[in-house]
């Protein structure tokens, strides 16, 4: 009974089974066939009896077909044909497994499909840059070929989305993937963004804290930087000093040293150098310091090889920097302006390079700051060739102390330098670009105009005498204006100490000035300027106020010279031509010999009546002409110079004359002694004790007190 039982069941099962397959096949042709619908129905009927031949077939409709077309369906039947393949092959007959693997459906046909679909599947979520998609899809697909190829591509992405994410995407990025074969930009990032996360907002002690938390982390060096940053502009010493004992460890604590010994050092004076190694005995530097030092007793002058390079020799003309430039200046501040081919640098006494050769044009260095100009910008930079400040303009030169002209165009302006221990920044703008011409009178007052009107401006800026009169001179303590064809006198403030109403001022350098209005004259005493009450009627013809000399002033009255006083009254008339002060005596032409000669106030002949032209030389005697040459007198008529040179005329602010015969040079004292004969192509102040002279290539130099010579010593 029990064997008739399951005999009964297996035929049950076999037809029911032939059936089943019978209509999976009919699913099969349906696809083929492109009856979708039909192919649904069937393969959805036949999940329970053979989930993995169904899942095949609806795999395939929602793979292959376009109406279906469904790569998440495709995806999810697909994998559950691969679970159920085992399972379903067991239930098949021989005959129908054959007929199933002819359409597909075997390991190494699933195997497939699930490669090309995972390819279709990774392509469709990397055109969305999802990475958590494409996370999830790789982590449920480790089976596929290329996954490491997708991977990559995965990874790529997620570092480029973590640049805008931060912290948490970088964290999340390298457990997902710790051998990615991006974990260099990985870590990297990681590291970035722990680091930003910790320094919000930028400032010294959000870095200092990071530091003390991470003393060892890859961003240290940028931590410690931008700590440096925060201290790297300062020229507050005091700020320097705290950097120094703050962070002792701080990479950059070289640099911060050596500008705190540049804002220390005052002018780089021997004195303040010493004074500075003594309150700062740990200074990093201290052994190049004190060699530098050593070398500021050095008296180095430039010299000349063969080449026509220049180098610097000692005193003995022994060569101490090799002559490699093609142009040196002459040390400031233990510094000296340099050149190599067409770019200028600057070297220190020991002959090291502290400025590279970057610029156009670099000026002497004071105060520890030199302009320069390279390309079409000018600035400032100090004695480690840090530019302080710099800008596009088309000049820039000093003025006063602590302050430049700046030309923009064609119109003038001031900036200011930045003096030790202030924070004013260098560069920041005093007077806007807007003078056509600017011109120091002194050490704080320079000339300005603007077109055809005049003023006065001071270091600061400020208009001490306005941008309105058509002309002013400058005297020592005084301006002479004119404004609308009349005439005045302003005190160095702007106030008016004679008023602007007079045709003609006769300025002198004695204690009273005479003034004409119309036809009468006025006198001013000047120690307090107050009005003379006497006023004088000028004389029809008057030409010219002289200069007003012992009470007197020298007029000319038809065609002959007279003194005229305070009271009025007029002397007898002179006898000589073309007369005209010259200190305190008088400079004429005799009328017979039409020469020219000086004589004193009392008529006594000082300068004979034989040369062709003198005048007035530097405050200092007269400078004669006879037959194109030159001589001197001094003031007491004494012949200081013979007319035996072409040329006669003051070197520089010294106490010497340069003298000149066929165009070569020579040396004269102002009491007349000729020190040096004039054989030599050029001569000139070289320091406050020696003078520089060129001779057929050669340069020597001439003390100036012990009158003795330095050349280089031709046999080293």
């Amino acid at each position: 009974m029990v064997r008739w039982f399951l005999f009964a069941f297996m035929m049950f099962y076999s037809v029911v089974f032939n059936a089943q397959t019978k209509v999976l096949t009919k699913g099969f042709k349906a696809l083929e066939l492109k009856n979708y619908g039909i192919a649904k129905s069937v393969f959805e009927q036949e999940l329970s009896s053979f989930p993995s031949l169904a899942s095949f077939g609806l795999f395939k409709l929602y793979f292959e077909s376009k109406d279906f077309y469904s790569l998440d369906s495709a995806s999810s039947y697909l994998n559950r044909s691969r679970t159920f393949f085992e399972q379903d092959l067991k239930k098949l007959k021989t005959n129908h497994a054959v007929f199933f693997d002819q359409i597909g459906w075997s390991l190494v046909s699933l195997d497939q499909c699930y490669q090309q679909l995972g390819t279709e599947r990774f392509n469709q979520l990397k055109g969305g840059n999802d990475v958590s998609k494409m996370t999830t899809f790789l982590e449920s697909n480790k089976e596929l070929k290329d996954y490491s190829l997708y991977q990559r591509i995965r990874d790529s992405l997620w570092v480029d989305s973590c640049n805008s994410k931060g912290l948490f995407c970088w964290m999340g990025l390298k457990h997902q993937s710790p051998n990615s074969d991006f974990i260099f930009l990985v870590n990297q990032g990681l590291h970035e963004a722990q680091f930003t996360e910790w320094n919000t907002h930028d400032e010294e002690g959000d870095f200092s804290t990071f530091l003390l938390y991470h003393p060892n982390h890859p961003m240290r060096s940028v931590a410690e930087d931008e700590i440096f940053r925060k201290y790297e502009q300062s020229e507050d010493s005091n700020r320097l000093k705290l950097f120094i004992a703050t962070y002792p460890l701080n990479r950059n604590i070289s640099t911060v040293w050596k500008s705190y010994f540049r804002l220390s050092s005052c002018n780089y004076s021997p004195e303040c150098i010493k004074s500075f190694l003594l309150r700062h005995p740990n200074y990093p530097y201290r052994n190049e310091l004190e060699d530098e030092l050593a070398s500021y007793t050095l008296n180095l002058f430039p010299c000349l090889n063969s080449t026509g390079k220049y180098g610097f020799m000692d005193e003995k003309g022994k060569v101490q920097i090799a002559e490699r430039f093609e142009n040196v200046e002459p040390f400031f501040e233990g510094l000296s302006v340099v050149s190599q081919g067409d770019k200028f640098g600057a070297i220190n006494k020991l002959g090291k390079v502290v400025v590279s050769f970057d610029y156009d044009f670099l000026d002497d260095f004071h105060n520890g700051l030199a302009i320069f100009n390279q390309g079409e910008n000018w600035g400032l930079l100090n004695r480690v060739g840090k530019v302080i400040w710099d800008k596009n303009c088309k000049d820039l030169r000093m003025l006063f102390a602590d302050v430049m002209l700046i030309q923009e165009g064609n119109k003038y302006g001031l900036c200011a330098i930045r003096p030790q221990g202030l924070v004013e920044e260098s560069g920041k703008v005093i007077v806007d670009a807007k003078f056509d011409d600017i011109t120091p009178l002194n050490s704080s007052y320079a000339l300005v105009n603007i077109g055809s009107k005049y003023g006065v401006i001071n270091s600061s800026g400020y208009e001490v005498i306005p941008v309105q009169f058509d002309e002013i001179v400058s005297y020592d303590t005084y301006y002479t204006v004119k404004k609308d064809a009349y005439f005045g006198i302003l005190d160095p403030f702007g106030k008016e100490l004679v008023p602007i109403i007079y045709d003609q001022l006769g300025v002198s350098n004695n204690q009273s000035l005479a003034c004409r209005k119309n036809k009468e004259v006025f006198f001013y005493r000047k120690e307090f300027w107050k009005l003379f009450p006497l006023k004088i009627e000028a004389y029809p013809n008057w030409q010219h106020l002289a200069d007003f000399r012992d009470g007197q002033v020298l007029i000319k009255k038809a065609k002959e010279f007279c003194f005229l006083d305070t009271l009025g009254k007029t002397s007898k008339p002179l006898k000589l031509q073309n007369l005209k002060y010259a200190g305190l005596t008088l400079m004429g032409v005799d009328e017979k010999s039409k020469k020219v000669g000086v004589v004193s106030r009392g008529n006594k002949l000082l300068i004979p009546f034989d040369f062709d032209d003198i005048e007035l030389f530097n405050d200092s005697g007269y400078l004669v002409r006879k037959n194109g040459m030159q001589g001197m007198y001094n003031f007491d008529g004494k012949c200081l110079l013979p007319c035996s040179y072409d040329q006669i005329k003051c070197l520089g602010e010294s106490e010497y004359y340069l003298i000149e015969v066929d165009q070569k040079f020579g040396l004269a004292s102002k009491e007349g002694s000729v020190l040096l004969e004039p054989k030599y192509d050029r001569i000139s102040i070289f320091n406050n004790e020696y003078l520089g002279l060129e001779t057929n290539g050669n340069i020597l130099y001439f003390n100036r007190l012990n009158k003795t010579f330095i050349q280089k010593d031709v046999h080293e």
